[in-house]
C-alpha cells in the first residue's frame, strides 16, 4: 500500500566549505576567510529540504566505513529522516570542498568515494520503501546501475520519478523516458536535450519537465501547457544548494497536494529564501519559512 512519503536515494558525505574574496587564478594562493564543516550532497539536502517542508522521507546513501558515515547517519536521524546508510568495509565516503567568493558565487569539487559503487543489491536494500512511497527523488551522484534499478522498481510498483540529471552525463533515452519528470538546471538541458534556448521547451517530447533559472526563475512544460515562473528578487550570499533545495521541496509540495505550477512555485520561493543564508544545511528553509 502506498503511504505518503518520497523515497530518496543519492550520494552523502562531507562538505567542507572555504569562503574568500576571490578564486584564485593559476598559480595564485587565496587565503580563506572562513573555514566550515557540514554533512551533505545532492540527495542528502534534497531529502533535508523534503523534509523541512513536511515530507515524510527516507533516504538510502553509501558510505565507507569512516567517521563521516557515523555523522551523516546521526545528523539525518536528527532531521527525523529515516535513513538506510550503507557502510562499505575499508572503503572512503564522499567529500567535497566548496569555495564562495564574496559575490556568493561557488566552486565545488568532489570526491565521490565510495558513493559510485552503489550496486543493484544495494538498491534492493531500499526496495520496500519505493514500493511504499508516492514519489521517488533521484539525481545523478549514483552509478548507472543504480540509477537503472531505483528506475525500474519505482516503474514496477507505479512510484512517480523525479530525476535531477546533475551532475550532468548522459543517458539512454529509454530511461529518461521511464521518469515522470525531469528538473536540469539551463546547462543541463542545452546537455540534454541540445536546446539552447530554454523557452524551446515546448518542443521538447518529454511531458513533464522543469528547466531552472538561477535568478531567472524556472519554466515549466506540463503536456501542452507552458508556465514561466519568477524568481523572487533577493541578494545572495551563497547559491551552493540552491538547486537541492528546488529538487526537495517540489517533490514535497507535490506530495501535499499541489498541482505542478504551484508545486513549483513553492519549490522557486525555497531556493530564493535558501541563497539568502549561508552554507548549504542551514540555508535549507523550514515550511514555515
Amino acid at each position: 500500500m502506498k503511504e505518503n512519503k518520497i523515497a530518496v536515494i543519492g550520494l552523502s558525505g562531507e562538505s567542507i566549505f572555504m569562503k574568500m574574496d576571490h578564486f584564485n587564478e593559476e598559480g595564485e594562493t587565496v587565503v580563506a576567510n572562513t573555514y566550515h564543516v557540514e554533512y551533505g550532497g545532492k540527495g542528502y539536502n534534497q531529502a533535508v529540504a523534503a523534509k523541512r517542508y513536511g515530507a515524510n522521507v527516507s533516504f538510502l546513501t553509501l558510505c565507507g566505513d569512516d567517521e563521516i558515515a557515523n555523522k551523516v547517519e546521526e545528523t539525518l536521524n536528527n532531521e527525523g529522516i529515516k535513513s538506510f546508510v550503507i557502510k562499505r568495509k575499508n572503503k572512503k565516503s564522499a567529500s567535497a570542498c566548496i569555495m564562495i567568493d564574496k559575490d556568493g558565487r561557488n566552486r565545488v569539487v568532489c570526491y565521490p568515494g565510495v558513493s559510485s559503487e552503489m550496486n543493484e543489491n544495494d538498491v534492493l536494500l531500499f526496495e520496500n520503501e519505493i514500493k511504499t512511497s508516492k514519489i521517488l527523488l533521484l539525481q545523478l551522484e549514483m552509478s548507472d546501475e543504480s540509477l537503472f534499478k531505483a528506475i525500474e522498481l519505482a516503474n514496477k510498483y507505479n512510484t512517480l520519478v523525479i530525476l535531477n540529471p546533475a551532475p550532468f552525463k548522459q543517458l539512454p533515452q529509454s530511461i529518461l523516458k521511464q521518469v515522470s519528470l525531469l528538473t536540469p538546471n539551463e546547462h543541463e538541458a542545452k546537455l540534454l536535450f541540445g536546446i539552447d534556448d530554454p523557452s524551446l521547451i515546448n518542443k521538447l517530447e518529454y511531458d513533464n519537465v522543469v528547466i531552472t533559472l538561477g535568478d531567472k526563475g524556472s519554466i515549466v512544460k506540463e503536456k501542452e501547457k507552458i508556465y514561466h515562473i519568477n524568481s523572487k528578487k533577493v541578494v545572495p550570499l551563497n547559491t551552493t544548494g540552491a538547486g537541492d533545495t528546488y529538487n526537495g521541496v517540489l517533490a514535497a509540495a507535490l506530495l501535499d497536494g499541489n498541482n505542478l505550477f504551484e508545486a513549483c512555485s513553492i519549490a522557486s520561493t525555497a531556493a530564493s529564501i535558501s541563497v539568502t543564508k549561508e552554507f548549504v544545511i542551514d540555508s535549507i528553509p523550514y515550511k514555515e519559512e
